[in-house]
């Protein structure tokens, strides 16, 4: 085993598998007293990533959901719009507004509740992906078995194990972290009742795997955090 922050043998795989599309993208995050010109760089980097992706014929369309766990919303109607005109690849770009504190499983659940996509990225909002990190996830997300794609943390990552052949490891961080719908809503989303904020990611995987479903990380696919 390779420990994640090691050089790693594992390559892109995108020319394989590219062509094949997957739908609709959602990309969820949840807010709390972060500043919105933050969440809105996050969301012009998920625009252009969203763009590589469509144009590689891997999904058809991205949206990008914000839940809004703060005890003010951080985004006014002007603010909202002013942000949707900025992401112009992005089919929409919506913030829900809870008016409670329901932790980052909570929260995730609620918008999980609403969507409609195929494929789900859990993403920080204080995050900067690189262009290529659908494409790289999504492809990586179709190899046999894998049920769940966790991106590379930049400059610092997590302090665990993964095969350096496959990318199989015990579980994915979900501060960047794909899978498909269907598989989040067959797990039964996040356990928020026995997490509220920090480790929730963990015991997703976990049960994933239990069920048969593969966690692989993805060297190629970075994002910055």
């Amino acid at each position: 085993m390779t420990t994640a922050g090691e050089t790693t043998r594992i390559v892109s795989d995108t020319a394989i598998v590219s062509g094949s599309s997957h739908g609709h993208l959602q990309v969820q995050c949840i807010l709390y007293q972060l500043a919105p010109e933050k969440a809105a760089r996050t969301a012009e980097f998920v625009d252009c990533a969203a763009r590589h992706a469509i144009a590689k014929g891997l999904i058809d369309k991205a949206t990008l959901t914000f839940g809004d766990c703060s005890p003010t919303p951080a985004f006014d109607r002007a603010a909202q719009a002013l942000l949707k005109a900025k992401c112009t690849h992005l089919a929409d770009v919506t913030v829900a507004f809870f008016n409670q504190n329901l932790g980052h499983g909570g929260g995730q659940n609620r918008l999980l509740a609403r969507s409609t996509a195929d494929l789900t990225l859990i993403l920080n909002p204080d995050i900067i992906v690189a262009p290529n990190l659908l494409i790289e996830m999504i492809c990586a997300l179709q190899r046999p078995g894998v049920g769940l794609v966790e991106a590379r943390q930049m400059p610092s990552e997590h302090p665990k194990d993964f095969d350096p052949l496959t990318g199989q490891t015990s579980w994915g961080s979900g501060a960047c972290l794909l899978l498909r719908t269907m598989l989040l809503r067959d797990l039964g989303g996040f356990d928020d009742e026995a997490f509220f904020m920090y480790c929730d990611d963990v015991d997703l995987c976990w049960r994933a795997r239990l069920a048969g479903f593969g966690v692989v990380y993805q060297p190629t696919a970075v994002c910055f955090h």
